[in-house]
């Protein structure tokens, strides 16, 4: 094999395990439920495009997580549908290829907090509608 030929290789080489590093990191999604009564518990059913996380049911002060690694092409999104009484809304909680929320790409843990009024990450909120 020529110089060219082995170099090429190990750029090649480098830079798919620059990109495996980059996606596989680790972040973690944490939904807190904030309501100030515990009358009725918050339901969160969160997935992604290669997992379904299924049905939690959440009182008040409960924290569901979980634990994943950005896939390699650069393109994990999840998605959680809450619900409590009649209230309902669908909201992507995390994007790698949006870079969303940009609380959770700084520091990898992701934090939702959810009460009354909306859902709150870091500094922004999202209304129930």
């Amino acid at each position: 094999m020529s110089f060219t030929a082995n170099c090429s290789c190990v750029i090649i080489t480098l830079a798919l395990a620059t990109l495996t590093l980059t996606f596989s990191e680790g972040y973690n999604v944490h939904i807190v439920n904030r309501f100030c009564n515990n009358d009725k518990p918050l339901t969160v059913h969160c997935k992604s495009g290669d997992d379904d996380l299924g049905n939690h049911t959440l009182w008040r002060g409960q924290d569901y997580n979980w634990q994943f690694n950005g896939n390699f092409w650069g393109t994990t999104l999840f998605h959680c549908n809450m619900k409590r009484d009649s209230q309902e809304r669908d909201i992507k909680v995390f994007s790698i290829p949006d870079e969303e929320p940009s609380e959770c790409m700084e520091t990898k843990d992701c934090f939702w907090f959810v009460n009354e009024d909306g859902f709150y990450v870091g500094n922004k909120k999202f209304d129930w509608r």
